[in-house]
């Protein structure tokens, strides 16, 4: 998913959060894997979740 979405959307989404995507998946496998994880980094991937889902809603432009 990650390959294709910055395949597909290289020029249209900022890269900061392509790079959230991919935290989140990092965090995501050390969570289930290594039963290591915390509060803070999972506030701060729903807030880059927030502006991806934003920035996302901009490009197929569907109102809020």
């Amino acid at each position: 998913m990650l390959i294709a979405l910055r395949e597909l959307f290289r020029n249209s989404i900022e890269h900061e959060f392509l790079d959230s995507f991919e935290q989140g998946l990092d965090l995501r496998e050390e969570a289930d894997y290594s039963m290591t994880y915390s509060e803070e980094s999972a506030e701060g991937l729903v807030q880059a979740a927030q502006g991806f889902l934003a920035e996302a809603k901009g490009i197929v432009k569907i109102e809020s």
